[in-house]
């Protein structure tokens, strides 16, 4: 009788930890497998300096029939015309959207790439970078060269009239 429970007892811890080897797999936290996608894009692509550009995208899973990547904190990279990057955080909506308006104060070419890390049900994902550029003035719009052009003439004409008023006085 002795023996008998105590081969019950071994199958039983056997069955046990059989279960518990073969089932963990299926209980534990499976890692994200669903790939998602990135969109970006700006409200222009030139823009003067002190004024301010919006950049919007969303974050959609790359697989049809899935809900909106919604709640999610996606990072705004924001590189400056010396190289550097500034960081801005944005959180998607209930469709996956973000929006970001930010007021460059450096002129030059910029970029802005857009990135999230993922979480247990979608795989991270970053966009491509977005150039953009920075003008020196908000002024007339009028680029500099013309300005300098108009000067130049203006400066002639000038010396032109001080030379024919100087030679009609003779």
């Amino acid at each position: 009788m002795r023996v008998l429970k105590n081969v019950e007892m071994f199958a039983l811890i056997a069955v046990v930890l059989w279960l518990t080897f073969a089932l963990a797999p299926a209980f534990a936290d499976a890692p994200p497998s669903t790939p998602t996608a990135i969109t970006l894009s700006l409200s222009t692509k030139s823009v003067a300096l002190d004024s301010s550009l919006t950049v919007s995208g969303s974050v959609t899973p790359s697989i049809s029939g899935f809900p909106p990547v919604s709640g999610v904190n996606v990072t705004l990279a924001y590189t400056m015309p010396d190289g550097t990057t500034l960081d801005r955080t944005v959180t998607t909506g209930a469709d996956g959207s973000f929006s970001n308006t930010y007021t460059p104060g450096v002129a030059g070419s910029w970029s802005v790439e857009a990135s999230w890390a993922g979480d247990v049900a979608y795989l991270g994902a970053t966009s491509s970078a977005e150039p953009f550029t920075v003008g020196n003035s908000s002024g007339s719009g009028i680029p500099m060269v013309y300005v300098y052009v108009v000067v130049v003439i203006i400066v002639i004409a000038v010396a032109a009239l001080g030379a024919y008023l100087y030679t009609k006085k003779k």
